[in-house]
């Protein structure tokens, strides 16, 4: 990215928690200002087939998927809204995450014919 001319940042952070987006929205205001638009991409990737899945790992999968959303975008608002960057934001994984999680399990549960 830097080779093209933005700027960019590695931030490590544990988005499943409040605290942990508001550590990293801070670290990208310090650092390059804005935010001016929020992509959510946070994820978990298992290597887990869907009907081993347990509860705990689902959890852990809504945790990261759906709440890093959340946090960020409470985090990121205020600041977005105070700099007139307007309020773009993006959630490509999210409750589809979710949703393909559940119809995948399904899916592969009571398909008859293996995955």
């Amino acid at each position: 990215m830097r080779s093209l001319g933005s700027r960019s940042l590695i931030v490590k952070a544990d988005l499943s928690r409040s605290s942990g987006a508001a550590a990293a929205v801070r670290a990208v205001h310090a650092k390059l200002g804005g935010p001016d638009i929020l992509v959510c991409m946070a994820s978990v990737y298992d290597r887990v087939r869907s009907p081993k899945i347990d509860e705990r790992s689902f959890r852990a999968n809504l945790d990261v998927d759906l709440a890093s959303a959340f946090h960020l975008a409470r985090q990121a608002a205020p600041l977005m809204k105070k700099a007139g960057a307007g309020g773009s934001s993006c959630s490509p994984t999210g409750c589809r995450a979710a949703a393909g999680l559940v119809t995948a399990a399904t899916c592969r549960t009571t398909s008859p014919r293996p995955p």
